[in-house]
């Protein structure tokens, strides 16, 4: 069995008084799209910025590649592509010299997946940086982030300015990524984002860690929404003292509900009842947020 590429135990990092994170903990496998999700000021960009030695923590421990980050950063750091979530590019340089100052600085660097890059996200090599929109500067710090091939891929925000066209190339890059055994986690707060393209997530809210689980799970094992459309009226006493049914509407011949567990009580409840239909859905990233975080923390 393979050790994970990222594991992150019990990280704390305090700003004087202010608490950053507190007792972070998950790992991320190798070839995994993992998402760190929460509201801005949760305290994803802080447990970043540690992994990649920026800040020192207060306490816990980060190793990366199987090497703790402290003895062996410089490692670590030539194995890893980073695109900031605050990015700020230099300004006076055109794109290309910009890409290629950074590509000196690597030696792995293969100028065609430049050209590719450049080609794919729709930079043009001759602008200057200053010249360029928000969702512009962003697509360069995307290919500054990938172009070395990395092992591991950290984005702080990727797709910040990205016009919808742009998001998906994004998204199918990353895909692409995945299927080369590249590793990538991914902060976000955007949740259809996390929901399209990762493997697992970790929610962080308030610095603490709320759940790490897989995408699916995390959007299924709590309830699934039912829609059910009879013949005749449904008798409602029956159904409504039901514990495991939430979110109970009544609509004519139809009902909907968030069922927790097994259905087999509402079926019963149902009783003779002539069903024309039933349909079931699992409920969006979204509304899994909300529940772990409350209303005002979506």
């Amino acid at each position: 069995m393979t050790s994970p590429v990222i594991r992150i135990e019990n990280l704390s990092k305090y700003y004087g008084k202010h608490r950053g994170i507190e007792d972070v903990s998950f790992e991320v496998e190798r070839g995994e799209i993992f998402g760190y999700l929460g509201p801005n000021g949760a305290g994803k960009t802080t447990t970043i910025r540690i992994m990649l030695g920026f800040l020192h923590s207060y306490g816990g421990n980060v190793n990366i590649f199987d090497r703790n980050i402290k003895k062996n950063l410089l490692t670590i750091l030539s194995r890893t592509g980073y695109l900031p979530g605050e990015l700020s590019l230099y300004g006076n340089l055109k794109v290309a010299e910009f890409l290629e100052y950074f590509s000196n600085l690597n030696k792995k660097t293969e100028q065609i997946l430049i050209r590719d890059l450049l080609d794919r996200f729709r930079c043009e090599p001759d602008k200057k940086i200053s010249s360029l929109s928000t969702g512009n500067k962003q697509k360069v710090g995307i290919i500054q982030a990938v172009m070395n091939d990395p092992d591991l891929v950290i984005l702080d925000e990727p797709t910040r300015g990205l016009d919808p066209l742009m998001r998906q190339e994004f998204y199918d890059l990353l895909r692409e990524l995945k299927n080369k055994g590249r590793t990538i986690l991914l902060s976000s707060h955007v949740l259809t984002e996390v929901e399209k393209v990762c493997d697992s997530a970790a929610i962080v809210r308030d610095g603490k860690i709320v759940t790490v689980e897989d995408i699916h799970s995390l959007r299924t094992k709590n309830y699934k929404i039912l829609e059910i459309t009879s013949k005749g009226p449904l008798d409602r006493r029956k159904i409504r003292p039901l514990k495991n049914i939430t979110g109970l509407e009544f609509m004519g011949n139809m009902m909907k509900c968030h069922l927790h567990g097994d259905i087999d009580p509402l079926l019963k409840a149902i009783g003779k009842n002539y069903i024309i239909n039933i349909e079931s859905s699992s409920p969006g990233l979204e509304e899994v947020f909300i529940k772990f975080y409350g209303e005002r923390h979506a």
